[in-house]
């Protein structure tokens, strides 16, 4: 299973695509035209992560995940980058603002966000736009999330 529920902390670990269907009533995932997926394209502690799909030149792989919070808490999640410098990058939106912008090659690094009680929308984009003569086919190892926690989230 990709979600363990204990106490009022909720953590995704992105083994595999069931995580999307595994607690409903703490989180809904809409994916974009080309969503982030698992894949074991990196593996963290022997486990898939969470990645963008697979894009071309001035495109966005997306996925959202939207989590209700009953009370205040916190949202942590942990991100990679392998990508063009400058080029692609990886952008995660938290109620619209973007909270966390990746590119270059950067390990897994966590980040934690005070969030209020309410609905709210955690963005994960994948931007390539590439730069004159450096265009390439595709992306195929973009971004990763290794895990992701919901505190306080009933």
């Amino acid at each position: 299973m990709s979600v363990k529920r204990e106490d009022n902390i909720c953590t995704i670990t992105f083994e595999d695509e069931n995580w999307k269907e595994e607690a409903p009533e703490v989180f809904t995932v809409t994916d974009g035209a080309v969503p982030f997926y698992t894949a074991d394209t990196w593996k963290y502690n022997k486990k898939n992560t969470f990645r963008s799909g697979e894009i071309g030149n001035s495109a966005t792989s997306e996925t959202t995940i939207k989590v209700m919070y009953e009370e205040e808490g916190l949202l942590n999640l942990n991100c990679a980058v392998f990508s063009e410098q400058g080029y692609d990058k990886l952008h995660v939106l938290i109620d619209g603002v973007e909270k966390v912008t990746l590119s270059g090659t950067v390990n897994f690094k966590e980040y934690e966000f005070a969030m209020t009680a309410g609905e709210h929308r955690c963005n994960f984009e994948c931007i390539y736009s590439c730069g004159i003569g450096r265009c390439r086919k595709r992306i195929e190892k973009c971004k990763s999330c290794r895990n992701m926690q919901f505190y306080r989230w009933n």
